[in-house]
């Protein structure tokens, strides 16, 4: 998540004047607080004024209490004068900020109502009771109060930057870049205003943008280090990670005590596999948060990925006794036992994520996988079952269920499984079809040749399609008898496939035999409808092999161009 920078509302202490009076009236509407708290209380204790009078000196008194940080004695005043006039909107306003400065959101914002019932156009008050509803977590009612101090006052740039902010925080984030553009036009030299947009920009994914309005916000306040440390994470997103490192540099340059810079930078370099450097990182955000349980989890899956495994346990370890709900951290310590041959700590391991998030379709597969490796067929089907029931869509599970009920004997299960698994993503039959495209025995070639054929008899189409996508990546590596075997297969498990009857035409030409590639191509030509063979045509004349009409039609000039592309090794 983008960080934000919070615009911070300032009371101004507005002083109202007493009539000509002796000098105590006169420091109680002074500039200075120290000599406004005296003289205003010699004028309250004089006894000489009431009414309005009153009141104004404990308002001025209360103003300057509040800015000395004496919070419930300005209160107090607030009280009075309130007492004393109760429809000055002022005077609420006032009451609702030193409220609010000392935690009191509720009484806050119900001063603010006030104070708005009084004055409907009072702005400020609708900016700072939607600073507390920020606060309080309610975008919507903030979002509500921003917009109406923006309708009372559009020409003041912080209420178009307030109204944006809000907007983000909703999710609208093209809400949020027309508010925040109306903020730079008003106020083009505010950094924080296209850090903002820089912000909203990222989210939506314009990347480039927000990186343009980080670097103006950089250069208008080249000290402040969340610019940096956002414009890494934006130069990260890009792929610039040399940008996005000497970034995340700079921020912690200015500010060496931003652990969440530590964090992106470790994030950063475990993505690219420099698991010592993340380690690093992800100690130094320690040193700084040694209770945030995230932060042992990063460093601990940086240890993992880097073979040290009892280092990881530790720190999993410890996010865990840190934050005992922490469902990701269990996971990811019964991954490490998996990974380590410790099925049963694993298997708790995983059963304890589940319980915490019953709906997390990964958590499940995995405990299935533990299982499977225990040797519990029937336990791991009945998880690999809850994990596709949550998530239906990963052949990883399909193929793993698959393997699963092999293994257990319900062989009509398992094909069903593996022809699901190959229909979702055909690289899966690498798995199956691995023997037949390395050199090992005839006796496991033709069990793995059965078995692909028991599967094609559940999807045809799926297997043919995945034959043909390990035959072409066997023919670009020049391994041609590895790919006529793959495509020799496809065609027996559906002959009418001709997309792989064209790429069997291709194996025989690659190997020298022209007349049968000739007899495939003219079959694949046959066999083909008219969408494929006007899709070969538009592919053959871009490629500059086919100079005939795109029209569908099966002509001995499209052979021709067969033959021509073969020879270029360019529909390999």
């Amino acid at each position: 998540m983008i960080l934000r920078i919070d615009l911070k509302t300032v009371l101004l202490f507005a002083l109202v004047a007493l009539p000509a009076l002796a000098d105590p009236a006169e420091d109680c509407v002074s500039g200075d607080v120290a000599l406004i708290v005296e003289g205003c209380t010699e004028t309250i204790e004089s006894g000489k004024f009431v009414g309005t009078n009153l009141a104004t000196a404990h308002y001025n008194r209360g103003n300057a209490l509040s800015k000395q940080g004496k919070l419930e004695e300005a209160v107090a005043d607030f009280d009075a004068a309130i007492a004393m006039v109760p429809s000055h909107a002022g005077y609420y306003f006032a009451r609702a900020f030193a409220l609010s400065r000392n935690g009191e959101t509720d009484r806050a914002i119900a001063d603010y109502d006030a104070a708005i019932g009084l004055f409907p156009k009072y702005a400020d008050a609708y900016t700072n009771r939607g600073l507390l509803h920020i606060k309080a977590g309610n975008t919507e009612a903030a979002g509500a109060d921003f917009g109406k101090a923006v309708d009372i006052n559009p020409k003041k740039a912080s209420h178009h930057f307030n109204y944006g902010d809000a907007l983000r925080r909703a999710g609208d984030n093209a809400g949020a870049i027309a508010a925040f553009s109306e903020a730079i036009e008003l106020a083009p030299d505010e950094a924080s205003y296209f850090f903002g947009r820089g912000g909203a920009l990222a989210d939506e994914g314009l990347l480039n943008e927000a990186l343009k309005d980080f670097s103006d916000a950089a250069a208008l306040k080249p000290e402040l280090a969340s610019i940096y440390h956002n414009r890494g994470i934006v130069f990260g997103r890009l792929g610039e990670f040399d940008n996005a490192l000497r970034d995340y540099a700079k921020a912690l340059e200015i500010d060496p005590g931003r652990a969440d810079t530590h964090h992106k930078r470790g994030a950063l370099q475990f993505f690219q596999r420099r698991y010592n450097l993340a380690v690093d990182d992800f100690t130094s955000a320690i040193g700084l948060e040694p209770a945030n349980a995230e932060l042992y989890r990063s460093r601990g899956g940086a240890y993992d990925a880097g073979g040290r495994f009892n280092e990881a346990l530790a720190d999993y370890g410890k996010a865990i006794e840190l934050e005992p709900e922490f469902a990701d951290a269990y996971y990811s310590r019964g991954a490490v036992y998996d990974l380590t041959g410790q099925h049963d700590l694993a298997i708790a391991d995983f059963s304890a994520a589940i319980k915490l998030n019953p709906d997390d379709a990964d958590s499940y597969y995995s405990r299935a996988i533990s299982l499977f490796n225990k040797g519990d067929m029937i336990a791991a089907i009945g998880d690999f079952s809850r994990s596709i029931e949550r998530k239906a869509d990963s052949a990883d599970v399909y193929l793993s269920r698959g393997r699963a009920y092999y293994r257990n004997g319900q062989h009509d299960q398992a094909h069903e499984d593996f022809a699901r698994a190959i229909a979702l993503d055909p690289e899966t039959i690498d798995s199956f079809a691995k023997i037949l495209s390395s050199a090992t025995s005839q006796g496991k070639r033709k069990q793995a040749q059965t078995l692909i054929e028991e599967i094609a008899a559940k999807d045809a189409a799926a297997i043919s399609k995945a034959l043909d996508l390990l035959a072409r990546r066997h023919l670009d590596s020049n391994q041609a008898k590895e790919a006529m075997s793959l495509w020799q297969l496809a065609t027996k498990v559906n002959p009418k496939d001709a997309v792989v009857r064209r790429g069997l035409g291709g194996g025989y030409f690659a190997s020298g035999d022209v007349l049968r590639a000739a007899a495939e191509w003219n079959s694949a030509c046959n066999s083909a409808s008219r969408e494929d063979i006007e899709k070969w045509q538009t592919e053959l004349t871009a490629s500059g092999h086919f100079d005939g009409q795109a029209n569908g039609v099966c002509t001995n000039a499209l052979i021709d161009a067969f033959k021509a592309c073969a020879t270029a090794k360019c529909d390999n």
